[in-house]
């Protein structure tokens, strides 16, 4: 073969080279076999000096090697950075980012298909999502240590504080109904005022909510400086739930129910003389309705005791103790509600001393004394009579004995 054809048959091979290689190659390749065969036209006969070494380095033979350009798909190497899934291990959870591999070295045409490959390695993708970050991000323990302390200090702040109303009161005759409501556990406290001044006071002990009933007895007649009295609930620390205040009733009623009213005690039927053990009748009035009243002696002893009726007075009796002592001696009869007493006074004598009587004709030692004769010598014939009729009655039976 001539060198002109020789150098036309190399052009074509380049140009078949230059149209089957992929137009996206790397950048940077500049194909020499293009260029030779745009310095050797087709049609050329002349003997060109330059061109003719050249062509004869690119061989057909040399270049249509595909096997050997494989070695630069060494680059696939950098699928080593899918090492950073190792900081899984920490608690954040951001993924460490994937480093890019480097681009892979420039290669002639008949190499561009095994970089393409080595452009996307598969590690890098699996190290973006790491599982045991998902793990780290919610531990179990921390729930259980969590929980059951911070119920128990919520059931202790939720605990209600202690609360109550005045919800009635109620007038009869001398008594006064307070009904009051409470709430919580404690001991609730409700005031009596008058003027500025606690006169009566009574303690609930409840527990949760609570109806309760105060019974309150008006024994004296409510202070001048302000109408009427008060009623204040209170909690056991000194605080205020409710208040009515003020609360007033008739002026007469006050007459009626106070320690002011006249009290009488009397002895109805009494000589003016008892003994001891004498059971005496004691009656009185301006008591309050229903009231206990007692009877103490002098010294305090209780010798008795009635109930007052519904105008105040009462009938009762009394015992006068065994070991009184004779003299003048006081009986007071004493309202336990209202504290209004009175007493009265009566007299304790001693026992009777019995003396004979003008029936009686018993001879006694004076009167014997004085005619001379004693009760001894009448005892002594006696006597001697009698031992004279058993030594008779013996000697009739001796005689009368058989064989004899």
């Amino acid at each position: 073969m001539s060198r002109s054809s020789r150098g036309a048959a190399v052009a074509a091979v380049a140009l078949l080279l230059g149209l089957l290689s992929p137009p996206a190659l790397a950048d940077g390749v500049e194909p020499t076999a293009p260029a030779a065969s745009s310095e050797a036209s087709p049609g050329a006969t002349a003997e060109p000096a330059p061109p003719g070494p050249e062509p004869s380095e690119a061989e057909p033979t040399e270049t249509g090697e595909p096997a050997e350009p494989a070695e630069p798909a060494e680059p696939a190497e950098p699928a080593e950075p899918a090492e950073p899934a190792e900081p899984a291990e920490p608690t954040e959870s951001e993924a460490p980012e994937a480093t890019e591999p480097p681009e892979p070295e420039t290669v002639e045409p008949t190499a561009a298909e095994p970089t393409g490959e080595a452009t996307s390695p598969e590690p890098t993708g699996e190290a973006t999502s790491p599982e045991p970050t998902e793990e780290a991000t919610s531990p179990e323990p921390t729930e259980e240590a969590t929980e059951e302390p911070a119920t128990e200090e919520a059931t202790e702040e939720e605990a209600p504080a202690p609360a109550g109303m005045i919800t009635d009161i109620t007038r009869d005759g001398c008594e006064v109904t307070i009904t009051i409501e409470t709430d919580g556990d404690d001991t609730f406290t409700l005031q009596v005022w008058d003027d500025g001044v606690i006169i009566d006071s009574f303690e609930v002990t409840a527990s949760g909510p609570t109806t309760s009933e105060i019974v309150w007895l008006i024994t004296a007649p409510a202070g001048t400086s302000a109408p009427g009295v008060g009623f204040v609930l209170v909690t056991s620390d000194g605080s205020n739930l409710d208040a009515v205040d003020p609360w007033e009733y008739p002026a007469e009623v006050a007459d009626n129910c106070s320690a002011e009213v006249p009290v009488t005690v009397s002895l109805p039927g009494y000589d003016g003389t008892s003994m001891p053990g004498d059971v005496v009748d004691i009656t009185g009035t301006g008591f309050l309705p229903g009231e206990t009243v007692t009877f103490t002696w002098g010294d305090g002893t209780e010798v008795g005791s009635a109930i007052a009726a519904e105008d105040g007075s009462f009938t009762g009796t009394l015992t006068v103790p065994a070991d009184a002592e004779p003299g003048e001696a006081a009986v007071t009869a004493t309202g336990t509600d209202s504290f209004r007493s009175g007493t009265v006074a009566l007299t304790v004598v001693g026992p009777a001393v019995p003396s004979p009587t003008a029936s009686s004709h018993a001879p006694t030692v004076d009167a014997l004394a004085a005619t001379g004769v004693g009760s001894t010598p009448l005892l002594l014939g006696a006597a001697g009579l009698l031992m004279l009729g058993t030594l008779a009655l013996l000697a009739a039976r001796r005689r009368s004995a058989p064989g004899r």
